[in-house]
This record gives structure tokens, C-alpha cells and sequence, in this order.
């Protein structure tokens, strides 16, 4: 495979939790307290990794798997999405990088690296079906309304006073 694919339940690497642990340990750029802590337990809510992560893409080339996919700022979901990248060595079963695209926070390492390695790990358990699930598709964060919310939206019979 000498290009990206679209992912799909039947192409995605093999993601451990004991992977994505060594490698937050071992890695420079993720080895930073504030990273280890909240940013962590942020990033592995089911909610967010569920909702935010979309255009998921697979190259493998002998043993080098990379991932990428398309990530939606939590806090910013108007802004343009971030593009993270997961490396992984899958005869060591092992994370050797993981980068964000356009993040600020990117140099210290991410969340949404931490997010994407996570929403693998997830797919990884989920038990396998006889039928294939595509996962390029828009992050349905992405689908967020920008504009305020009218008391019309809301209550389309009430009375203005």
C-alpha cells in the first residue's frame, strides 16, 4: 500500500492501551506533566473520542503503519480541523510518533494526538461484525451550530412578550 486508503473496521493497526501508555512515557514531546494528567483524561472521554475524530486514513509500508485522520477543536468546533498523524511500528506493536497539524499545543504534544491514539485503541476492542464500517465520514462535532441559539429554535409556539 503505497498510499492513504479510507479506513474501514477491517484496515485499522492493532492500538493497546499498554501501547499508547509507553508511549506517552517514552516520548519527549508528551512527557510533560500537564499532558499526562487532565489533558489525558480529556482526551479518552467517550463522548469526545466518539464525536470528534472523522476522515480516518491508513498507509502501510512493511512493517510501518501511519493513521491519520481529521480532528475538531473540543472547545473551537467552528475552526478549521487539526490533521494528526499516528506512526506505528506493527511488528514491535509499538507508537513510535504521533504529530498534530496547525495546534498550537502541538509542540508539548496534544491532546488530539492523544485522541486519535485513543480512538484507535477503542476500535481495536470493539468486537468484529460481518459487516464493514467505513470511517471516513465528517466528525459529527463538525456539525455543531456556530450561530446563537434563538428562543424561536427552541420554542417554536411560545409567545413573545
Amino acid at each position: 500500500m503505497d498510499q492513504f486508503v479510507r479506513a474501514d473496521s477491517t484496515n485499522l493497526p492493532k492500538v493497546e492501551t499498554v501501547m499508547i501508555i509507553e508511549f506517552l512515557t517514552n516520548n519527549d514531546k508528551h512527557n510533560i506533566a500537564e499532558v499526562r494528567g487532565a489533558k489525558t483524561l480529556m482526551s479518552s472521554r467517550d463522548s469526545y473520542v466518539d464525536s470528534a475524530v472523522g476522515y480516518v486514513e491508513v498507509k502501510r509500508t512493511s512493517a510501518t503503519c501511519i493513521v491519520r485522520a481529521k480532528i475538531v477543536p473540543e472547545h473551537r468546533v467552528t475552526n478549521k480541523q487539526y490533521l494528526v498523524t499516528v506512526t506505528l511500528d506493527e511488528h514491535l506493536d509499538e507508537i513510535k510518533d504521533a504529530s498534530c497539524e496547525g495546534c498550537v499545543a502541538s509542540a508539548g504534544g496534544c491532546k488530539h494526538t492523544m485522541l486519535l491514539m485513543f480512538w484507535l485503541d477503542k476500535k481495536s476492542k470493539e468486537p468484529a461484525s460481518t459487516s464493514v464500517q467505513c470511517y471516513w465520514k465528517k466528525p459529527s462535532l463538525a456539525g455543531v451550530r456556530a450561530d446563537p441559539v434563538e428562543c424561536e429554535d427552541v420554542f417554536p409556539n411560545a409567545k413573545k412578550i
